[in-house]
């Protein structure tokens, strides 16, 4: 069957983008807390991993609509966090941006979830015509790099 049209989704309309997203951002900020945390730091993990979840726009475990983690890439993500634990980083904002974006590609590939739909995608093959149609929709890895693509998942 050739592809028609692909809808994309980020914002949560047609998968449920808090399920989707919010495991693999606490991954990531658990391993940017162990990576750049010592001994000698004032911060906690708890307290530097809410830091850092609050300035991508994770409040009680959900994720803010208008947040950076709901419209920004990879590296603006990356410089929000940066700008805000700077003291806290030896690497330069560039390699931290790299770094960070490594940390979703990781968390992303490796990690088993299921793609919740936020609403009945059912496809009534009568009020489209052809019982050989199926709906496709599109979601991006949080912006991924040009390499990663995107997350298809077919709804039938």
């Amino acid at each position: 069957m050739a592809i028609r049209g692909i809808m994309f989704d980020k914002d949560g309309t047609l998968l449920d983008f808090n399920r989707l997203w919010l495991d693999i951002t606490n991954i990531v900020v658990a391993n940017i807390c162990d990576r750049y945390l010592s001994s000698e730091s004032i911060y906690s993990v708890d307290m530097l991993t809410e830091r850092i979840k609050t300035e991508l726009g994770i409040n009680n475990e959900e994720i803010r609509y208008d947040s950076p983690l709901a419209y920004m890439t990879y590296k603006e993500m990356a410089g929000v966090v940066y700008d805000n634990i700077s003291e806290l980083i030896t690497d330069t904002k560039e390699q931290f941006e790299q770094i960070f974006e490594q940390e979703y590609n990781t968390a992303f590939s490796t990690m088993e979830f299921d793609c919740i739909p936020t609403c009945n995608m059912a496809l009534d093959s009568s009020r489209v015509g052809r019982a050989d149609r199926a709906v496709c929709v599109a979601t991006p890895v949080l912006q991924p790099s040009p390499s990663e693509g995107y997350c298809y998942f077919l709804l039938s």
